[in-house]
């Protein structure tokens, strides 16, 4: 009798105590699956800012075109729209775009350092800052990324007074 009596008193703690470890065991599930899912928009997220940092690098590249600021001279300080470029990357689109402005003149000593030709003369070249402007966007996400350049160049006189 005393066998059975005590295994009446201990009847359900077994259950009681495995429910409460399967609910330990699925909240420590849930929240790694959260931190997982976390870690991975943070993975993507990074992905996505760096492709808009390439884009805007590669269009600044593309930008420094000697074409681009011939035509930026030729405007004499307007801004102008070198280009929206569309480029594709792990199955997105990142879109960026470039504006440059042939900003005013800056010191340029180093042109009697230089060695020119016989027929270029100090005089008639000056020394133009060439300011550059990139946006990049990744289509589809927040990620965007914008890049400054400035870039000096040699100008003939006559086509900048100002």
């Amino acid at each position: 009798m005393t066998l059975f009596s005590s295994h009446l008193k201990q009847q359900g703690s077994v259950l009681m105590w495995g429910l409460v470890i399967l609910l330990v065991m699925t909240v420590l599930g849930v929240v790694g699956a959260k931190m997982a899912t976390t870690d991975i928009n943070i993975a993507g997220n990074e992905i996505f800012r760096t492709l808009s940092y390439q884009a805007a690098e590669s269009t600044i590249e593309r930008s420094t075109d000697l074409f681009y600021q011939n035509r930026a001279a030729e405007l004499k300080g307007e801004k102008e729209l070198v280009g929206k470029f569309e480029d594709r990357a792990m199955e997105g689109t990142v879109n960026s775009d470039a504006t440059i402005m042939m900003s005013k003149k800056v010191s340029c000593n180093m042109l009697n350092d230089l060695a020119m030709s016989t027929s270029m003369k100090a005089d008639d070249y000056e020394c133009r800052l060439f300011d550059i402007e990139v946006n990049a966007r990744v289509a589809g996400t927040g990620a965007k990324s914008t890049h400054a350049l400035g870039v000096m160049r040699f100008t003939p006189a006559s086509a900048n007074n100002n």
